[in-house]
C-alpha cells in the first residue's frame, strides 16, 4: 500500500500529537485511562485479521480505546493508518493486544520511511513494548486505496 501527501499545515494533527495521545492512553498501565481503554478495546486489538483493509478494525480499536479514555483521535490518524500494510496492521494490533494483558507500558515513535523503511518495527524488555511506526514529520496523510 502506498501513501500520497497532502500539503504541510493542512487542518488535522501532527504525528507529535498523535504519539502523545498513543502514550497518554497506553503508556501507564496503572493509570484509569489505560485501564479504562483496555476494558474497551482488547478484544477489538485482538480481533484485527491479518487482511487486506485491515487498518478499519485497528482504528475500531484505537477508537473503542481512545473513547474510553477520553481522548479524541484527530482527523490525520484515519488517513494515515490506510496507508500501512496490512502486515503492519496486523503487527501493531497483536503488540497492542499482548501488551493490554500483560499489562505492559506501551511508548510509540516514528521513524523517516526513506531512512528506517515502510515498516513498524517492535521491541519489548522489561515489562514494556515500544512501537516504531513510519511517519514522515510535517506531512498529513490520505490513502489512495480509500474512496474519496
Amino acid at each position: 500500500m502506498g501513501s500520497a501527501v497532502v500539503e504541510a499545515g493542512a487542518v488535522g494533527c501532527t504525528g507529535d500529537d498523535v504519539l502523545k495521545d498513543l502514550d497518554d492512553v497506553f503508556g501507564h498501565p496503572n493509570s484509569q485511562k489505560y485501564k479504562d481503554a483496555k476494558t474497551a478495546s482488547l478484544t477489538l486489538f485482538q480481533q484485527v485479521p491479518y487482511a487486506a483493509n485491515n487498518w478499519q478494525q485497528l482504528h475500531a480499536a484505537y477508537e473503542a480505546a481512545y473513547q474510553a479514555a477520553g481522548v479524541t483521535c484527530c482527523d490525520n490518524w484515519v488517513p494515515y493508518l490506510g496507508t500501512l500494510s496490512q502486515d503492519n496492521v496486523y503487527l501493531i494490533a497483536q503488540t497492542r493486544a499482548q501488551a493490554l494483558v500483560l499489562n505492559w507500558a506501551m511508548t510509540t515513535k516514528t521513524h523517516d520511511p526513506k531512512q528506517g523503511g515502510h515498516n513498524v518495527n517492535v521491541s519489548n524488555g522489561g515489562g514494556s513494548v515500544t512501537i516504531d511506526s513510519p511517519y514522515t514529520a510535517g506531512v498529513l496523510y490520505r490513502n489512495r486505496n480509500r474512496k474519496p
